[in-house]
């Protein structure tokens, strides 16, 4: 199966910098794509549209799934939502408490050696192995029934499936699968 991976537009940071940000934490993951972001989606549709998509698979944030919606209105294919190709984890476990200082240390520590996670506030952050093993039952799902996938995603999840180290906003790579 061939795998078009697309990182999802510029967010709008907006809402979550200055002395008065609209969302903080957790929720700094709720924003959806700003003017630029937008317009970086429609600027991929003709490449996308070549690569001959059958449909689409999203991350749950608003990010990719604002991206996703514009590609799957463009191109009238069917869009499908997997909450595992979500972004990095700072702190893999759930349950615990995270902080902007967590998520500075575990992004620091991620970038030294992404394979082997370190742990802070006694759980490890998730390493591209990791990432891998919970995106690869959604690749495995469709590869009988489908030739060509798109999957609109995160950065991290695009540098652990294929290597890349950085793909640009509204970026796309492609892997075989």
């Amino acid at each position: 199966m061939e795998v078009m991976l697309l990182r999802h537009g510029e967010p709008e940071y907006a809402l979550v910098a200055g002395p008065r940000p609209k969302y903080r934490g957790h929720r700094y993951d709720l924003v959806h794509l700003s003017d630029q972001g937008v317009r970086q989606i429609h600027a991929v549709i003709a490449e996308v549209r070549d690569f001959d998509a059958e449909l689409i698979a999203s991350s749950p944030y608003p990010r990719c799934l604002q991206s996703a919606a514009i590609l799957s209105r463009a191109l009238d294919l069917d869009l499908h939502v997997h909450p595992d190709l979500h972004e990095w984890l700072p702190v893999s476990d759930g349950e615990a408490r995270v902080t902007a200082e967590i998520v500075a240390q575990a992004e620091e520590a991620y970038w030294r050696n992404r394979s082997t996670p370190g742990s802070l506030i006694g759980t490890p952050w998730e390493s591209d192995a990791a990432i891998v093993a919970r995106t690869r039952p959604i690749l495995d799902e469709y590869k009988g029934g489908c030739q060509r996938l798109l999957v609109v995603t995160h950065e991290v999840v695009i540098r652990a499936l294929t290597g890349q180290l950085h793909t640009g906003l509204g970026a796309a790579c492609r892997l075989t699968w």
